[in-house]
């Protein structure tokens, strides 16, 4: 039935739509849940409230879908109405508004309840809506005792074209939180890092606020990582865990409730490749509501260090593309100091008759105490002489091994594989002398023989 709802939705969408243009997707846009707590402590069960899905930073959108989920032993669900981001007031757009299960006793018992919403009619993409707006609300009671996070997923925006038709784009979100008795909880409230552009090598300051949201003084370690991909891109809202950098962890102890901290971090870039990172602080207590346990910041921008080591090999040429063994073959290696040091290395010539086999490559010949100047390029000759060789087709190449503290990203030129030698077999004697001697000899001796006989 889930899937059933997906595609009566998105054939709705596809009824009539003008195309004029591709709206844009910023970085900025994410479904959030408001108010993000509540906190009916003291409420009886059957109490009643709203929980608002809003929509920050939008970009030019046709329709929009979420799925929010529960605990359903602390609620039930009573109440689906449409926002107005989609209307737009005055103006009122018509629009399809629809949600699954549509029977709320059994969304209640399920603990999810998914929504979603169209403009209805020939639109073209600047009549789309956009920015912020309240998407939809949600009215729960209250069953029992306890806390539960009000939980996003699904949370897609249907706000580009892709052959004519609406299509949809996945969001982040942020989860609100429901409670009515004292639970744990330890809110990541903030991450700032300053300076936002470096050089590896250069140092970047990280402050990060911790809250105790709930009713316990609380101890909990927190970790700040740094990671080129935070979220899943085919999934916004979820973070993608274990290939991040740890910058480091630290320990609160003593948080009172409703007491804030901040903590100072320091990330030493010296080594970390360059490239876009996301900084993340996230506290590892298991506490009630794991929802606001992480806080995503901005991007820090990592440059390669103002100062560099860096040989590369430039291009790796053969003087002759074909010759018979025994031939000798002149190999042209152009070589850079790409770096900021004048450098001192060697560079060794390879010839390969089987490149999918690694270490059987012939060694050529090689070329020691090659100096070059920071930003200076030269041209060796390497000679291959081919003499004892198999016969087959040889891929050249050419390698410098890694100079003092080269980067890792920086030693992928240090080996350039190019042009191929065919050699070819060796040739047989030649015997055309020989046969030519012994043809004057037999015609020599056949006259001489010819003359002795006629004298007699």
């Amino acid at each position: 039935m889930k899937a059933f709802f997906s595609m009566l939705l998105i054939s709705l969408l596809l009824l009539s739509t003008n195309q004029r243009g591709v709206a844009a997707s910023p970085e900025t846009t994410y479904i959030y849940a408001s108010p993000a707590n509540v906190n009916a402590t003291g409420q009886p069960v059957g109490y009643r409230f709203p929980v608002n899905i809003n929509v920050t930073d939008a970009p030019s959108t046709f329709a929009w879908d979420v799925v929010v989920r529960w605990d359903p032993n602390l609620l039930s669900v009573f109440l689906a109405s449409e926002g107005d981001f989609l209307k737009r007031p005055p103006a009122n757009y018509q629009t399809t508004f629809t949600y699954y299960p549509t029977d709320f006793a059994l969304a209640s018992q399920w603990g999810n309840i998914s929504v979603g919403c169209s403009l209805f009619g020939g639109l073209l993409i600047d009549e789309w809506a956009d920015g912020d707006g309240w998407l939809f609300r949600l009215g729960f009671e209250v069953k029992a005792t306890g806390s539960t996070v009000i939980g996003l997923s699904g949370t897609v925006l249907l706000d580009h074209l892709e052959a004519g038709s609406p299509a949809p784009t996945p969001y982040p979100n942020v989860d609100g939180f429901f409670f009515n008795a004292q639970f744990h909880d330890i809110a990541v409230t903030n991450a700032v890092a300053s300076p936002t552009e470096v050089r590896a090598e250069e140092l970047v300051s990280i402050n990060v606020t911790l809250a105790n949201e709930g009713n316990f003084t609380e101890t909990s370690d927190v970790a700040v990582y740094a990671d080129i991909v935070a979220r899943d891109p085919a999934n916004p809202d979820t973070i993608l865990i274990g290939d991040e950098i740890t910058v480091g962890t630290q320990t609160v102890t003593g948080l009172a409730s409703g007491a804030t901290t901040t903590l100072s971090f320091t990330w030493n870039t010296t080594g970390v490749e360059d490239g876009n990172y996301t900084i993340s602080a996230k506290s590892l207590l298991s506490d009630s509501n794991p929802s606001n346990n992480i806080f995503l910041d901005g991007i820090i921008t990592v440059k390669p260090p103002a100062l560099l080591h860096d040989i590369a090999i430039i291009s790796v040429v053969p003087s002759l593309t074909e010759v018979k063994v025994g031939d000798s073959v002149a190999i042209s290696i152009e070589v850079k100091n790409e770096g900021n040091f004048s450098e001192t290395f060697s560079v060794t010539a390879y010839a390969d008759l089987n490149i999918t086999v690694l270490g059987d490559e012939l060694a050529v010949g090689t070329q020691s105490d090659v100096t070059l100047t920071n930003g200076t390029s030269t041209t060796l000759t390497i000679t291959w002489d081919t003499k004892g060789v198999s016969a087959g087709t040889y891929t050249i190449s050419a390698r410098v091994p890694p100079v003092a503290d080269e980067r890792e990203a920086d030693k992928v030129d240090n080996t350039k594989v190019d042009d191929v030698v065919k050699v070819l077999g060796e040739a047989g004697p030649d015997y055309t002398w020989y046969i030519v001697g012994i043809v004057v000899i037999i015609v020599v001796v056949a006259v001489a023989l010819y003359f002795l006989k006629f004298r007699k």
